[in-house]
């Protein structure tokens, strides 16, 4: 059930970023994802602008989330093996299980090895799986992380990912995102991430409080303005949104070509006294 973790993995060293064969621009634990992460590009075209301006003037926050990053998932009943499940189904473990445990603790300290070392490694080889498609040994790792250290915040954040992706379990996600952000809170890619789960969930409000708390841990982070531009329009804060959407921009973040001049045509007529409906958001989308 929770195979002590071999030497190669418990003495590697390295953050969660991947190997560069693997890196694509950015670095993060989820920044490597598919639509889970960074969700659809933001579109600005006639088509947007009949699904989502109705619903941006009823009810801006969750319609305009759930363009972008997609539909929230219900949870979904777990018939995994234990190792596979989160960790380990959260149920009280057999004497058996037990023992396994302590030995390979036991083994772990005699090996010179400390246990938030050998934690880092197991969520380092965690990610690179999770990436590689293979979700069944990310849970392992991630498993073996928290049993090897429930103090570290990454492997909470890994179970997170997979809670959400796997399971479609938002509910169980969100609880493991915050325990993450709560035991790494100057861990700025974490909190990145965090924000981009209480945006596909429908929370921009939420997500704007940690893509801020990301920038205030390090102002450089990736995505962190993209998440604020994404936030605030989902507002109807169209100038705040506009000001992140130009920083993203010249960051080289994920944006549409025409969002930034689209955002800036709905600020223009606001600031002009004009109605924003769909008739006129529509000469923004097509100048």
């Amino acid at each position: 059930m929770a195979a002590a973790i071999s030497a190669e993995q418990v003495k590697g060293r390295g953050s969660t970023c991947p190997p560069p064969s693997l890196k694509k621009k950015g670095c993060g634990a989820l920044a490597h994802l598919p639509m889970l992460i960074y969700g659809s590009p933001m579109h600005v075209s006639r088509s947007f602008l009949a699904t989502i301006l109705p619903g941006v003037l009823a009810f801006a926050g969750l319609l305009f989330f759930h363009l972008i990053f997609g539909a929230d998932a219900s949870a979904q009943s777990n018939s995994l093996p234990r190792n596979e499940q989160i960790m380990y189904g959260d149920r009280q473990f057999s004497p058996a299980e037990l023992k396994a445990n302590n030995d390979l603790l036991q083994s772990l300290d005699r090996s010179g090895v400390s246990r938030r070392d050998a934690a880092r490694r197991a969520v380092v080889l965690g990610f690179r799986h999770f990436r590689e498609g293979d979700m069944a040994t990310a849970v392992k790792r991630f498993n073996q992380a928290w049993l090897v250290d429930s103090e570290y915040g990454r492997a909470y954040w890994g179970l997170a990912i997979v809670s959400f992706e796997r399971d479609k379990d938002a509910a169980t996600a969100e609880r493991l995102f915050l325990k993450a952000a709560e035991l790494s809170p100057k861990d700025a890619k974490l909190h990145v991430d965090v924000g981009r789960f209480f945006g596909k969930t429908g929370n921009p409000s939420k997500a704007g409080v940690y893509f801020e708390r990301a920038l205030k841990i390090d102002e450089d982070v990736r995505d962190a303005h993209r998440g604020l531009a994404l936030a605030y329009a989902s507002q109807m804060k169209f100038r705040q949104a506009l000001d992140h959407a130009k920083i993203a921009k010249q960051r080289g973040e994920t944006l549409k070509p025409n969002a930034v001049p689209f955002l800036a045509c709905l600020v223009g007529m606001i600031e002009k006294g004009l109605e924003l409906n769909q008739k006129n958001a529509a000469l923004c989308a097509d100048p």
